[in-house]
């Protein structure tokens, strides 16, 4: 489900991908980004943080700087960097209950 949305993130000159893993319904994209570019994030059925470690980040029309962390909600499509930001994208696949 979410593999396609992550090969998208590799197509996407302006970033650089450190680190991910998809496992077990869970994702981890360690993701450095230029001033000016929009990231996606998962798939509205994961549950999905965003850890600012530097740089600035805007969701919403709301900026992030270093060290927020933000819990997005199934309506947040994308991630726009604000100044060159490294940050971590953790998701998990919500429980159907």
């Amino acid at each position: 489900m979410c593999l396609s949305l992550y090969r998208k993130l590799f197509e996407i000159k302006s970033l650089k991908i450190h680190h991910y893993v998809l496992l077990n319904r869970r994702v981890y994209v360690d993701t450095v980004a230029k001033a000016g570019s929009q990231v996606p994030v998962p798939h509205p059925q994961m549950e999905t943080g965003v850890y600012v470690i530097g740089g600035g980040i805007e969701i919403k029309g709301k900026a992030f700087g270093q060290r927020d962390f933000v819990l997005l909600d199934s309506s947040d499509d994308s991630i726009n960097v604000l100044s060159n930001a490294r940050f971590v994208i953790l998701g998990i696949l919500r429980a159907a209950f």
